[in-house]
This record gives structure tokens, C-alpha cells and sequence, in this order.
């Protein structure tokens, strides 16, 4: 026994940004028995990139925030933030769609935080009693939740007004959630940190100091995209780095390998795949938690079913090349986003190669647009002809695009987006106490402590160093 906890075997369930980051963070500890099973012929999870016609094509995710440090972190431990680069400040602000047209963003709103008055009371997205009505927050007393969704806690802080024309669709862009059932304490909680400490989010953006971020990124509009990078050639280079990485290390990654069975035996974890069973000392399960339900079943019922209650949610991208001659928009920006009030079948749209530089020829304009989410689901229905269609009609309206685009396709994503529901904090408290009682188990990925790159790379850290400590 001795032996084994001086040298232990261990298998990375998944091989997504969560669990790549789990075998790379066990190599730091000096382990070399580390095995990643991939149950897809390549690396990545969604982290897809693709060139066509010399345009650089993200799949999905096409950048991450340094304002959580995983992301930023791992891409430091391996040598690789001098392939990062920045967005293109030209351009750092975003629209919101009012009545066909493409409105900017108030400058200075992080979210659900006006942090400069004047932008609010000037813009043209809101009537004259919803920009007194946003601001009057200053005066909204305070209501001590240990959660709430999103829709009741900016209709109370801010009113009806501002939040159907600019925090749902703010939000909603980023989590493509139904805004009723959204936590606010698992998805943003430092807006409920701040309501508590200064009673106000105006407040604290004025007057705190704990909570108070002054920074150039207010002076952006919408998303804080100063705050945002991404690989030069794409996140798939990101994902080949950590490849050799773990290759140079002595990791063993075997794709093709869907691990179709999971307990615990007398010694060790019983992993078993298409063509065998082996033995580890220590698994981290990085996959859905749709598929670790599964997993889970065979020996804890009870983790099993707290995993099942995290709802999922699918998507599809809409990606279009087009030629820049023929849009009749500024496209001075970095994309938008679509209230639901609009009625339209879009939840947003990106500008890729205007956030990025080098993503395309100065002649062409590369355009994601975002489908589907919890509230437009039955969208996803369609073929993807359909989808292509609908979505480039309202691209046209909204940019006045004349003719075809130059090449189209769609991406569908599958139950591929965590639903972090009020209560979402709580159940994950559960889950992590319930993994706790298995030895040499751990769970990582953007099921639990949140979504996007940065905490995906977090929660993979996170379970290689509780794993080591437990050897």
C-alpha cells in the first residue's frame, strides 16, 4: 500500500479543457502515472478551431476573461501566455438590438453595475422613466436573499424597463439561461455581495471601496472585452500545448476510449472502457454531469441523483463568413445581443474578426451568431438548413447585409451548457460533500463552481491538488 500511495496510478476521466487541466496540474506534483481516457477521437471537449478560406473559425468559445486567473494561470505554467492577445480597443463596445436597429451599449454598465450615471440617463435604449427608474437603485432598500434569480433581483434593483431591454440580454448571452430560474448567488454573487455590504450596486460603485473596480474597462460598454484574450491561433493551439505538455511528461492519452463503467473495488477505482478494465489509486471524473450521473450510479445512488438535478441546456452557433464590401454597418463594435421582447430567433451575434485581429482578411468579416439556449429551445428543432436560414435573415435586417455570405455552417452543441438554478450553490455543496466520503475521487468541469474557460481550468486544478493531498 505504500508503494502504490508513493507512485500512484491515476486516470483523468475526460479529455476537455477541465481534465486536460487536471493531468497537467498532477504532472506539477511529479505524478507520471496519469492516464487521460477520451471517449472522442480528439482532445478539446468543445474548444474546436477551424480554418477556412485563411479565416481562423472558433467553434465555440472564441476567448476568456483574465479577471478569473485559471485560465490565465495554466496558460503561464506552460509557457504559453506569449500566444495570448488582446482585444482590439478600437472597437470595446457592444450593442443591444431596439426595434430592428443596433443600439451602443450604456458605457460604464458591467452587468447588472451602472458604474457612471451620465450613460444611463443619456441612452437611447431605455425611456426617460426606466433611466430615472436604473438609477434610483441608489435608493432600493436592500433584501437579504441567500439566493434569487436573476429576473427577480434586477426587476427589484432596477425595474421592469431595464432589465427586458439590457441585463436580460446581457445575461442571457452569456449563459443562454431562462433568466427566471438563473441564480444569481452561483452565477454573480458579488452583485449580492455588494447589495449586502452597501445596500446598493450604484453605491458600491461609487462609494466602495472592497467592491470598487475603477479601471479603463468602464469606460467599454457592456462586456469588459479589455479584460478578455485569446490564443493567436485558437483555442485548439491552447489545447495542442497542453497535448505535448502531458505527452513530454510521460501521460499516456488514449482517444477513442469512453469509460462505460465506474466503482470501487477492494483495491483502488475499476475503470472500465470498450476493450478492458483497469485499476487507479485515484480517478478525477472531468465530464458532463450528465455523464458522471451515470457513472456515479454504481456506487453512490445518492451523488448519482444530486448529479441528474443539474439541468442542461443546448445551443447551436451560426457561423458566416461574409464580404466586409457588402455589410452596411460600422461593425465599430464588438457584436450584440437580442432582448427577448425583441421577438427574434437570435439570442446574439459576434463580430470574431473585429474582437480579433488576423482572424480573416481585411476583406472578409467572420460573424457568429448564438441559437437555442434554455429559452428558445425548440429553435434547435429545425435542420440545420433552417437554422442557417432564420439566422442569416435577421443577421441581414440587423446589419444590412446585401447577398449571400461567402461560406456558412452550423455548429450544434448538445446539452452542452450547465444550468445553474436558484439553489445551484447548495446542491453543489451536497455533491461536494458526498464526493468527499470517496477516497481518491474527484469531480472537475463547469458543472459545479462555475462556467467558462477560466473556472474550467480552476476546477481541474482544484481536484489534481485535492487529489494529491490525499495521497
Amino acid at each position: 500500500m505504500t508503494e502504490t500511495r508513493s507512485d500512484p496510478e491515476i486516470a483523468v476521466i475526460g479529455g476537455g479543457i477541465s481534465g486536460l487541466s487536471a493531468a497537467f496540474r498532477l504532472t506539477q506534483f511529479g505524478h507520471r502515472r496519469v492516464t487521460v481516457l477520451e471517449s472522442e477521437s480528439r482532445l478539446g471537449g468543445v474548444l474546436r478551431t477551424e480554418r477556412v478560406n485563411s479565416a481562423l473559425i472558433e467553434c465555440s468559445a472564441d476567448m476568456f476573461t483574465t479577471k478569473q486567473d485559471g485560465a490565465i494561470r495554466l496558460c503561464q505554467d506552460l509557457g504559453f501566455e506569449h500566444e495570448l492577445i488582446g482585444t482590439n480597443d478600437r472597437f470595446r463596445r457592444s450593442f443591444v438590438v431596439r426595434k430592428g436597429k443596433l443600439l451602443a451599449t450604456p458605457s460604464g454598465l458591467v452587468l447588472l453595475q451602472p458604474t457612471r450615471s451620465w450613460p444611463i440617463l443619456t441612452s437611447p435604449l431605455l425611456s426617460v422613466r426606466g433611466r430615472l427608474r436604473m438609477l434610483g437603485e441608489f435608493f432600493v432598500r436592500k433584501k437579504t436573499d441567500v439566493d434569487t434569480s436573476l429576473e427577480e433581483f434586477a426587476i427589484r434593483r432596477f425595474g421592469r424597463e431595464a432589465y427586458e431591454r439590457l441585463i436580460q440580454p446581457m445575461v442571457g448571452g452569456i449563459y443562454t439561461a431562462d433568466p427566471t430560474k438563473l441564480s444569481v448567488r452561483a452565477t454573480m454573487p458579488q452583485f449580492l455581495d455588494m447589495e449586502e455590504e452597501h445596500g446598493s450596486l450604484i453605491r458600491a460603485a461609487f462609494g466602495g471601496t472592497k467592491t470598487r473596480d475603477r479601471s479603463t474597462d468602464e469606460e467599454a460598454s457592456g462586456a469588459r472585452y479589455s479584460a478578455f484574450v485569446a490564443p493567436r491561433d485558437g483555442m485548439s493551439s491552447l489545447i495542442d500545448s497542453l497535448k505535448q505538455r502531458l505527452t513530454d511528461s510521460g501521460v499516456q492519452i488514449r482517444l477513442n476510449s469512453q469509460v462505460d463503467g465506474l466503482h470501487r473495488g477492494d483495491v483502488g477505482w475499476h475503470v472500465a472502457t470498450h476493450d478492458k478494465v483497469s485499476v487507479y489509486d485515484g480517478v478525477v471524473l472531468a465530464l458532463p454531469a450528465t455523464r458522471a450521473t451515470e457513472l456515479c450510479r454504481e456506487f453512490d445512488l445518492d451523488l448519482s441523483n444530486l448529479l441528474s438535478e443539474i439541468p442542461y441546456a443546448s445551443a447551436a452557433v451560426a457561423l458566416f463568413l461574409l464580404e466586409r464590401s457588402k455589410i452596411t454597418h460600422q461593425l465599430d463594435g464588438f457584436g450584440f445581443v437580442v432582448p427577448q421582447t425583441e421577438k427574434r430567433k437570435i439570442l446574439a451575434g459576434s463580430f470574431a474578426s473585429v474582437k480579433f485581429s488576423g482572424r480573416t482578411t481585411d476583406d472578409q468579416v467572420l460573424v457568429r451568431v448564438f441559437v437555442g439556449g434554455a429559452v428558445q429551445k425548440e429553435l434547435l428543432e429545425h435542420d440545420d438548413d433552417a437554422i442557417l436560414d432564420f439566422s442569416y435573415r435577421d443577421l441581414t435586417q440587423l446589419l444590412g447585409i446585401e447577398g449571400p455570405p461567402i461560406w456558412s455552417r452550423l455548429q450544434r452543441w448538445q446539452r452542452a451548457m450547465p444550468q445553474y438554478h436558484v439553489g445551484h450553490t447548495d446542491r453543489v455543496a451536497e455533491i461536494d460533500q458526498r464526493v468527499s466520503l470517496q477516497s481518491g475521487l474527484e469531480l472537475a468541469g463547469n458543472a459545479y463552481h462555475g462556467v467558462g474557460i477560466p473556472f474550467c481550468a480552476a476546477s481541474g486544478y482544484a481536484a489534481a491538488e485535492r487529489l494529491d493531498a490525499s495521497f
